[in-house]
């Protein structure tokens, strides 16, 4: 208890990450963790990202990706959700 998840993220030209809180998707004790993003996000052509879970006392305590080593998402406006 008492961990904290946040993901980084950046839109294509942006030099600073912003931040936002993750949450449970489905309850206090399920491993998936989501976050909402502002809609501007979306209107990017690429996003990057990167997520933190720190203790309380802001140890790291597991990462996927980095500030360095973001991971890479490609938007695509045509995109359809089937």
């Amino acid at each position: 208890k008492g961990a904290m998840a946040r993901v980084y993220y950046r839109r294509a030209g942006q030099s600073a990450f912003e931040t936002a809180s993750m949450k449970p998707q489905d309850g206090e004790d399920s491993p998936a963790l989501m976050a909402e993003l502002p809609a501007a996000v979306g209107k990017a052509r690429h996003l990057q990202y990167y997520v933190e879970v720190r203790d309380g006392s802001g140890a790291l305590l597991r990462s996927s990706g980095s500030a360095l080593s973001p991971h890479l998402v490609i938007l695509d406006p045509l995109a359809r959700i089937s």
